[in-house]
């Protein structure tokens, strides 16, 4: 019985183990660290929406995602 356990319990935390190596880079950030490290990546960070009063640079990164820019072709030539 205690070796059903251990494989159940090893099993699951196989399954549960790689969404943590996957984690958000920027999500939780103050928007002033995640905006200098988009900027390091030749990127430019935009604000779509603002809640409360706080400054700019202290506000929490609660979602982003990469912009994709098409040329009038439909070709996106921004590099990765």
């Amino acid at each position: 019985m205690r070796i059903l356990a251990v494989v159940g319990a090893v099993a699951v935390s196989v399954m549960v183990g790689p969404g943590v190596a996957s984690a958000d880079p920027y999500i939780g950030k103050k928007y002033s660290d995640a905006a200098a490290q988009i900027a390091k990546r030749n990127g430019k960070p935009v604000v779509a929406t603002v809640q409360g009063s706080a400054l700019q640079d202290d506000c929490t990164v609660t979602n982003w995602h990469k912009s994709i820019f098409l040329d009038s072709r439909g070709r996106n030539h921004r590099k990765e």
